[in-house]
């Protein structure tokens, strides 16, 4: 958060009361604050972007959590997890996930962490409903690597898609449109 902000921040924390907004009464408060970043605070407030009583008043209970591609014996039990539940509510029949398409999920970066891999999950499970997971049901994270740079260029008021020059099925087109 701002600069500004953060010693406003600090302030409830430490008097555990507040005004509203335009308020003219004190509210009393008894919160407890989780806070989740991947920025480097120490750094933060080295530099004086990130006030040092501030700093320690949130570090209380600390939890480091590398990115899932530092931790990638979780991807696959993630995974799984997120395919189970997934197919339960959403009336699905997937239960597991065949070999090759686990591969094809530890050979990704995870850029996005374990929210990427909760929605690559989910949207495979909405999009087909078969027992295994495979990697065609994962066709669409190849496909989003093969336009990497490749930005759609607007004419006008036309919008013009690059195509790999292999080509593009129709099927796999309408699979990543939807």
């Amino acid at each position: 958060i701002p600069i500004e902000l953060q010693g406003k921040l600090l302030r409830v924390l430490q008097e555990k009361e507040y005004y509203r907004v335009g308020g003219l009464k004190r509210i009393k408060t008894d919160a407890r604050i989780v806070c989740a970043t991947n920025a480097p605070l120490e750094e933060r407030v080295a530099q004086g972007a990130f006030r040092r009583d501030l700093y320690y008043r949130l570090k209380v209970g600390s939890i480091l959590l590398p990115p899932l591609r530092k931790r990638r014996e979780e991807i696959l039990p993630l995974a799984e997890m997120f395919l189970r539940d997934f197919a339960r509510q959403k009336g699905k029949k997937f239960r597991e996930i065949n070999p090759e398409a686990g591969r094809v999920l530890m050979e990704h970066t995870w850029p996005g962490n374990v929210r990427e891999l909760k929605n690559t999950i989910e949207f495979a499970v909405f999009m087909y409903d078969e027992a295994r997971l495979t990697p065609g049901h994962l066709s669409f994270m190849r496909a989003s690597h093969d336009f990497e740079g490749a930005a759609p260029s607007r004419t006008g008021s036309k919008v013009e898609l690059p195509l790999p020059a292999g080509g593009y099925p129709l099927k796999q087109y309408t699979n990543d449109i939807i």
